[in-house]
C-alpha cells in the first residue's frame, strides 16, 4: 500500500503542484522508511502505536471469535488513544501553505535570499 501512496502522491503533485499529500494511518503497520525521495509530505500515525500483530488479528476472523475477544480489542483501542499533536502537525503544515505569500522586495534584499 505504501508504494501505491507514493505513486498517488506523484500523480497528485503533477496535477496540482502546490498540493500537500499526507499519508494518515491509524496504526503503524510497516517498517518506517524515508519519504524524502517521494512526493509524500508527511506520514502521520494518529494513535502512535503499532497495529496488532497478525497472529493476534487471526483471533478475530469469525463473528464468534470477535464476540469472544471483544473486550480485549476494546482494551487495545482504549490504550491506543488518538494524539492531538499528530493532527496539529497536519494543520500547521496546511496553515503554512495557506499563509505562504510572495516575499516583499525589501525583505528579500534585506535577507539576501527568498
Amino acid at each position: 500500500m505504501f508504494q501505491e501512496a507514493v505513486a498517488s502522491s506523484r500523480d497528485l503533485k503533477i496535477a496540482v503542484p502546490g498540493s500537500l499529500y499526507f499519508l494518515i494511518c491509524e496504526f503503524l503497520d510497516m517498517t518506517p522508511v524515508s519519504i524524502i525521495s517521494t512526493q509524500i509530505d508527511d506520514v502521520l500515525i494518529v494513535r502512535k502505536t503499532m497495529r496488532m500483530s497478525s497472529n493476534i488479528r487471526q483471533e478475530y476472523r469469525t463473528p464468534e471469535s470477535r464476540r469472544l475477544h471483544r473486550q480485549e480489542y476494546i482494551d487495545f483501542l482504549d490504550s491506543s488513544r488518538y494524539y492531538g499533536d499528530v493532527f496539529q502537525r497536519m494543520i500547521d503544515k496546511i496553515q503554512a501553505l495557506i499563509d505562504d505569500a510572495s516575499p516583499l522586495m525589501d525583505e528579500v534584499l534585506n535577507q539576501g535570499h527568498f
